[in-house]
Parts: structure tokens; sequence; C-alpha cells
């Protein structure tokens, strides 16, 4: 009787970890870091070739950027603006992107070639470093 009850214990942690993206995507900021970008907002972004990879927010919501199956980055402003983009080698399947805590710095994969990551600092809009041959 003692093993079912942990095993029911555990099951709530499990469904727990595994709640949508759309619920998490929109979880409460505080006051400060209020985002900019509002739920009720909706708009439709029709300028991709290819399908979309990965879409991320900023940490303040300020920002967010699409990757696509064409392995471009386009990052948008919170007026769904795109203020920056990039493509590698187009035979590539898009890449993977993040952004530093403090929004002044983005990271995507994919950059020159399969194995590369580009830094862009937000600020200038331009990648400030290329790492090459990464492992992964």
């Amino acid at each position: 009787m003692k093993r079912r009850r942990s095993i029911l214990l555990c099951v709530p942690l499990i469904i727990i970890t595994y709640i949508p993206f759309p619920l998490l995507l929109f979880a409460q900021v505080p006051d400060a870091q209020a985002p900019k970008l509002k739920i009720s907002e909706k708009r439709v972004i029709k300028t991709f070739t290819d399908y979309v990879r990965e879409l991320k927010f900023s940490p303040f919501q300020n920002y967010f950027a699409i990757t696509s199956g064409d392995n471009t980055v386009t990052l948008y402003n919170s007026a769904f603006e795109p203020i920056w983009k990039s493509q590698g080698n187009r035979k590539s399947v898009g890449g993977r992107v993040s952004f530093s805590p403090d929004e002044k710095y983005m990271t995507f994969t994919r950059y020159k070639s399969k194995k590369d990551i580009g830094i862009l600092s937000i600020e200038k809009l331009a990648v400030v470093q290329h790492l090459q041959a990464h492992s992964y």
C-alpha cells in the first residue's frame, strides 16, 4: 500500500512539469518588469517562406525572436515590427534562439554553418561574437 501512495503522489508532479507551452508563455511578471506585449493582443505574421521552428520572448517581453525552417532568425520589437534578420545556409534546418537575462544580447545557433553560434547585441543590432564549430 505504501508504494501505491508514493506513486500517486508522483503523478501530480509529472502533470505540473508538463504544463502546455502557452500557459508558461504568459506567466505573471512582477510590476517592475511588466511586459509590453499583452495576452489580449493578436497579430498574424505572414512573412515566412518555411515552417516556424521556434518562437522565444525576451525576459521582459520587449522583444521576441522567430526561427524558421529555412535557417532564418528574425528579431521583432513589441510593436511586432521586424528589427533584425539573419539567414544562414538555406539548406540547413532552422536553429535555436535565446536571450540574455538583461535583454542586451540574443544568441542563435547555425549562424554561418551548422555548428556555429552568433551573439547579437540588441542595442547595436549587430553580431558581436561568432563562436565556431561548437559541439552539441
